[in-house]
């Protein structure tokens, strides 16, 4: 396996990414509607309010195919102790190793631009919500999630 940055302009990494994204969502949030890959790939390039931001990519050697990757937000105008995570992993390649090595790369890199804090989300009981128990996150902010039939 092999941990990369992303180029925003390589299309077929990011059509990775969105796949790998799209796999994780069908098995961790299959009632939340997808992204399209026009929509993901602007998120992932500039995100939701357009904090600076890295995105990396694990890549198996032998097939080339994308297992996972995140992308950390690195706000530079205020909360600049902070930074913000997005990981996932392609369900297949779960439980390989592939999520500790990709977080270690975003604590790596956190710490590099100057952070103390890594923040992250998932979804309660969910696959990452026990990754990220396993890797020592607790919950701090809890939302809520209805739905009117």
């Amino acid at each position: 396996m092999r941990i990369t940055r992303l180029d925003h302009a390589d299309h077929d990494g990011v059509r990775g990414c969105h796949d790998v994204w799209l796999a994780a969502l069908a098995a961790d949030d299959p009632h939340s509607p997808p992204l399209s890959l026009p929509v993901f790939r602007h998120w992932l390039a500039r995100g939701w309010e357009s904090e600076p931001s890295e995105t990396w990519v694990a890549v198996d050697e032998a097939t080339g195919e994308v297992l996972g990757w995140y992308r950390i937000e690195l706000p530079d105008l205020e909360n600049r102790h902070r930074s913000f995570g997005s990981l996932t992993v392609r369900p297949a390649s779960r439980r390989r190793g592939v999520g500790s090595a990709l977080l270690r790369h975003e604590v790596e890199r956190a710490r590099a631009n100057g952070r103390t804090v890594l923040r992250g989300s998932a979804l309660a009981d969910s696959a990452g919500d026990a990754f990220a128990r396993q890797a020592g996150a607790e919950p701090s902010l809890v939302d809520a999630r209805r739905v009117q039939d």
